[in-house]
């Protein structure tokens, strides 16, 4: 009948009062880079303020946005997931293999030639970036891009972690890379990885991806305690050929 409120119009109409009564809630920022550092940072500011400081500090917040946040220097925000290390903190891996020990000191971007020519020594083992994709990591809040030195401060090697941070806690180790093998370097690096996924990070889990025919690298991984999880049968063209790769992947627990 005309005048009369229906069962679902009622509902309707009390799910929108519910509705307007909440408070309106800023849209995320565009900028990819400032989206991830606000979400998996985990700060206690909102609004404008705290995205802005963010979105132009990729590392550790400025001390006035720390101080906003009721935080101390070198206090890791009471709701975020995880503990974040500022890459000035970085030093020396503690652990040494064969009398070698390897330090591993951020990416400048002044040293993205040295890196790219790293590369093409690692082939056909990697498929090589383009410098644009390195700088973009360097510049990337959620990874890390590191160089490896010797005891003589020559590089080495370097490494690229992406996921920091992650809600899940899943850490991938996107790229490792040896200048000269079988001198133990390797197992330093990967030692490294591990302790700074598990030990700095909070990482819950740390995952790679190798060639099915790189037997050095396999051999390595699962010295080091790190599970096959499984294969993607040719999923890559690396020149005139379909290449497979296999997963890797160690747990906390099983690091610990």
């Amino acid at each position: 009948m005309a005048g009369q409120v229906c069962g679902g119009q009622r509902l309707r109409r009390r799910w929108q009062a519910g509705r307007a009564a909440l408070p309106r809630c800023r849209r995320p920022p565009q900028d990819p880079r400032a989206r991830r550092v606000l979400w998996w940072r985990g700060d206690r500011l909102g609004g404008r303020a705290q995205r802005d400081a963010l979105a132009r500090e990729p590392g550790e917040p400025r001390a006035e946005v720390r101080a906003a946040a009721g935080l101390r220097a070198g206090e890791p925000p009471k709701n975020a997931p995880f503990r974040r290390t500022h890459p000035a903190h970085f030093g020396n891996f503690p652990e040494m293999t064969d009398g070698m020990a390897v330090s591993v000191s951020p990416t400048r971007m002044e040293e993205v030639a040295h890196v790219v020519a790293m590369e093409q020594e690692a082939l056909p083992w990697v498929c090589p970036f383009p410098a644009a994709r390195h700088e973009a990591l360097i510049a990337d809040p959620a990874a890390f891009h590191g160089i490896a030195r010797d005891e003589a401060g020559q590089p080495v090697g370097f490494l690229i972690l992406e996921g920091l941070g992650h809600p899940d806690g899943s850490v991938m180790l996107r790229r490792i890379v040896v200048r000269r093998p079988r001198r133990g370097y390797g197992t330093q690096l990967m030692r490294w990885a591990m302790h700074f996924a598990f030990d700095r990070w909070q990482a819950h889990r740390l995952w790679l991806e190798v060639f099915t025919d790189n037997a050095p690298a396999i051999a390595l991984y699962e010295k080091l305690g790190m599970v096959r999880e499984g294969e993607l049968r040719e999923c890559i063209r690396h020149g005139d050929r379909w290449r497979s790769l296999y997963y890797y992947s160690i747990l906390e627990q099983e690091y610990r």
